[in-house]
């Protein structure tokens, strides 16, 4: 069984509200990776968590959206004059983006780190602006708007992080006395 199939069993079972345990007694012999097994049976929630958990997700998943349109302007940029940095931007937030919106735990952490290194560009880019230029006060506000709705996203993130996924340490779920690989 291939790593996509696994993954596609392993959604579908928790939609149908089967614990992560019995996913687990069935599928480990079907999969010889156990912990490719575990980790993601970790980075998926449980029928319940996603249902108690639901709204906070759709507020984040807009709040991403809003960040992704906004990052998308940028191609108008990488069309005038091609940016490696830039183009790497805005892959990762594509791909950060999709799997926030897959509620996949692995990407709470990443998604608050690039939120905050967004936050500093912003203030980055609003330092650029000469404080005599007559549009500066309404991209200061602009600016502060955007950074507003970032620390929301950061807020939702940790809060999901922490409720949801709270057996995720730094990037990868805390071990059990077996150094296996905790997934609830």
């Amino acid at each position: 069984m291939k790593e996509k199939e696994l993954k596609i069993l392993i959604k579908k079972g928790l939609q149908d509200g089967v614990s992560k345990s019995d996913l687990y007694e069935d599928l480990k012999d079907k999969y010889e990776d156990d912990d490719s097994l575990r980790l993601i049976l970790a980075s998926n929630p449980t029928l319940e968590n996603r249902k108690n958990y639901k709204f906070y997700h759709l507020v984040l998943s807009v709040i991403w959206g809003i960040f992704l349109a906004i990052e998308l302007l940028n191609i108008l940029e990488l069309i005038e004059k091609f940016d490696l940095k830039l183009f790497i931007s805005l892959i990762l937030s594509f791909y950060l983006t999709i799997n926030i919106w897959k509620l996949n735990g692995k990407f709470l952490l990443p998604g608050i780190i690039w939120f905050i290194f967004t936050i500093f560009n912003a203030f980055i880019s609003l330092s650029d602006i000469p404080e005599y230029d007559p549009d500066f006060y309404l991209m200061q506000n602009l600016t502060f708007g955007y950074v507003f709705i970032l620390i929301i996203g950061i807020i939702l993130m940790y809060y999901l992080r922490k409720n949801v996924f709270e057996y995720f340490k730094l990037f990868t779920p805390e071990k059990n006395k077996s150094n296996q690989t905790v997934f609830e």
